[in-house]
């Protein structure tokens, strides 16, 4: 019997070596599942066409972006929408030097060039309006984490109407996400953002 004890002692020895250490190791993993992220994953880089034809590479932007998706063929919510970005740009030229606002179209197919620079004319100069090829565009929408849903059943072909995620995005200089609002009252929170 005598024989086994030293295996005996080395085992409990082997056993416990183990258990501290899973020990340890769950302790450091619950501390670094507790810290916050500072990092949300919405948004970041993007590249398109502006409503002049020009290439808007939003890394090369060193300034805030405010942004809007919707479309040029919507009935009511965007037109609206886009008035509200209008007139708080008449009301705060002052930010222009540092902020960028812009519309990107959710329906690139038919928000080419030409339609962007028409809808665009009845706002404020300053707004940018983005599109581009859909598969560019699609990238920036998921990034951007926008729903989209064109409903071409029983419409005919250029008059579907597209149901999408209504929010107002703010980045940084650097296309980091700040913050999002909603159309109703951005006008009174996103102010506290830009300087």
């Amino acid at each position: 019997m005598s024989r086994f004890k030293p295996d005996l002692f080395k085992n409990i020895i082997s056993m416990l070596i183990v258990v501290v250490t899973i020990l340890i190791g769950l302790f450091i993993l619950s501390k670094l599942n507790d810290q916050p992220s500072n990092k949300i994953m919405i948004g970041g880089n993007f590249n398109l066409i502006d409503q002049n034809g020009n290439n808007y590479s939003s890394q090369n932007i060193k300034k805030n972006k405010v942004i809007y998706f919707g479309y040029t063929f919507c009935p009511d919510i965007c037109p609206l929408d886009v008035l509200k970005i209008s007139n708080f740009i008449e009301e705060n030229k002052t930010l222009l030097s540092k902020t960028d606002f812009i519309f990107i179209t959710v329906d690139p197919e038919r928000d080419d060039v030409n339609q962007m620079n028409n809808f665009l004319s009845n706002f404020d100069d300053n707004l940018i309006g983005l599109t581009g090829d859909p598969k560019d565009v699609s990238n920036v929408l998921r990034t951007f984490r926008i729903y989209v849903k064109k409903n071409k059943e029983g419409a005919l072909s250029d008059t579907y109407l597209v149901d999408h995620s209504s929010l107002i995005f703010l980045l940084d200089k650097d296309d980091i996400y700040i913050a999002h609002f909603s159309p109703k009252d951005f006008e009174q929170h996103i102010l506290k953002y830009l300087h």
